[in-house]
């Protein structure tokens, strides 16, 4: 397999859309070696890219669920809490916050998400299930099953990131353009 590699526009679009350990920690207490420490021992989120150069780039909120969770040493707890709340709250049963807690550490989900919260993560899951199921019995006829798809492809465009070319080669595509440019092209007239 090929190493993903980065295109001038993907290097654009992250240089204006993500920020540096040096930019985030500016107006912070913590300093970035003390920010690279916690993630190196799995306690914070990686970087969302690590660019050709070294340098990591992290999206804009990266500390906002921190702070929220009163820092790291309550940010699991904080997360798992939130992520299960969200989940009740959209009716969703025996979903494991781990699986998004693991994506969270590794930095995908501030690639993915254009607000990094448990919340926005479940309901990102529970739109992608929602078209998933409205595609499995295709009904393009019935205006109702086209408004039901038409809401949930608009809500999910709203949440995830445009993604760049680099994020379609390491992870072999993105839910963008599987459940919101394709749906589109095949249901709602590339609206």
């Amino acid at each position: 397999m090929t190493e993903p590699s980065f295109t001038d526009a993907d290097l654009a679009y992250v240089h204006s859309e993500f920020r540096t350990l040096q930019q985030l920690c500016a107006d912070r207490d913590e300093s970035p070696e003390q920010v690279r420490a916690l993630i190196d021992a799995g306690t914070l989120p990686a970087p969302s890219y690590l660019l050709p150069d070294g340098e990591a780039m992290f999206p804009p909120d990266y500390f906002e669920l921190i702070d929220a969770a009163g820092g790291p040493a309550g940010l699991r707890d904080h997360f798992v809490q939130q992520h299960r709340a969200a989940s009740s709250a959209l009716g969703l049963t025996g979903i494991d916050p781990e699986e998004d807690w693991r994506t969270y550490l590794s930095g995908e989900q501030g690639a993915t998400l254009h607000e990094l919260t448990p919340e926005a993560m479940v309901e990102k899951a529970a739109l992608v299930t929602s078209i998933d199921t409205l595609v499995a019995e295709p009904a393009p006829d019935d205006d109702g099953w086209r408004e039901k798809l038409a809401d949930a492809v608009d809500d999910l465009d709203e949440l995830v990131r445009p993604f760049t070319d680099y994020d379609r080669q390491r992870w072999g595509g993105t839910s963008r353009d599987s459940h919101v440019t394709g749906v589109r092209a095949r249901f709602l007239d590339g609206r």
